[in-house]
């Protein structure tokens, strides 16, 4: 996948588990692991990923 393949993967999943779980007091929402799993790529990548995003 390219950076951008993989961006757009991110957006798509962050916005699908949001819409699962929701957050709710006692419950904070997304963990760094939920996106890592559900997107079954390597923590490294999932963290460069959203470090390139935030910047």
């Amino acid at each position: 996948m390219t950076t951008l393949e993989n961006v757009t993967a991110v957006l798509k999943l962050v916005l699908k588990l949001f819409q699962q779980k929701g957050v709710t007091q006692g419950n904070p929402g997304l963990t760094f692991t939920d996106v890592v799993e559900a997107l079954c790529l390597p923590k490294s990548t999932v963290s460069r990923l959203l470090a390139t995003m935030k910047s």
